[in-house]
């Protein structure tokens, strides 16, 4: 896989999803396909939070070089996906082909997008945060339930989890809280970090939420400056995130002057 890393011009990647556009070398590339065949977790993926295997996997023979372009094949649970980098054949078999792009195109039948950003962290992101914000843990019993009833009423199946599970609380992971007059407007965690194959400390992705009558009155942007806030005391350098094309996220993350580094297509067939 010495040339692959040529082929692909929007950092995402079978098994570890979005990269940093650095960290895209034939190194990386040998070492998801060794986790593959070992079933073992790299030590700088995401998914170590949560899991001990990879839920997803290079076949051993997965990998088709063409002339100007690779094929990976990999497997889920949920059926075999085709991840295809630079000029390639076109895939008939039954999964999901998943082709990257840095520019927009109009989605054909059974297609979706998803955009991956990348948040920076620099000294010009070090501003004083607002006295808003507090840590979930050192919420009294009245606004944890409040933030009990926030996660309830969310519609985002994550951050309802992250609430629900009592992961909010977490003093190791904390998550950050939007609080006026005791009242609990949003939330964003659990804030943790991680080395990338690099070396380099990143931020993980967080769950999200405000309150619907909180909305459009700049509690989310003052969460997201925290977060960067509470990045830079811990040595993080950036944050890889992906939304759904035209989302609010989407649309949110373009707010913030958030990276935009392309596009990612999957497509069922």
């Amino acid at each position: 896989m010495s040339n692959a890393s040529n082929l692909i011009n929007v950092p995402y990647l079978p098994v570890l999803g979005p990269v940093h556009p650095s960290e895209i070398n034939a190194e990386l590339l040998d070492a998801i396909y060794e986790s593959s065949r070992h079933d073992t977790l790299l030590e700088y993926d995401k998914a170590n939070r949560w899991a001990n295997h990879p839920a997803e996997r290079i076949y051993n023979d997965g990998i088709t070089h063409h002339e100007r372009g690779m094929t990976i094949k990999a497997h889920t649970v949920r059926g075999d996906r085709y991840y295809l980098y630079g000029d390639t054949p076109l895939v008939t078999a039954p999964g999901t082909v998943i082709t990257v792009s840095k520019k927009f195109k109009n989605l054909s039948e059974n297609e979706s997008c998803t955009v991956v950003f990348m948040d920076e962290y620099t000294a010009m992101n070090k501003q004083s945060a607002t006295k808003n914000i507090r840590f979930a843990h050192e919420l009294d019993s009245e606004m944890i339930e409040q933030l009990s009833e926030l996660g309830d009423a969310s519609t985002k199946s994550g951050f309802a989890m992250l609430i629900k599970n009592g992961l909010a609380v977490n003093r190791e992971e904390p998550t950050l809280v939007y609080v006026v007059d005791n009242q609990v407007l949003g939330a964003i965690g659990p804030l943790t970090v991680l080395q990338d194959s690099r070396g380099i400390i990143r931020m993980l992705p967080c769950y999200f939420g405000v309150h619907d009558a909180a909305r459009r009155q700049g509690v989310g942007a003052d969460l997201w400056q925290a977060t960067r806030e509470w990045a830079l005391e811990h040595g993080a350098q950036y944050k890889l995130l992906q939304a759904e094309h035209d989302s609010s996220a989407e649309h949110f993350y373009h707010a913030q002057h958030l990276k935009c580094l392309g596009y990612v297509y999957k497509k069922s067939q």
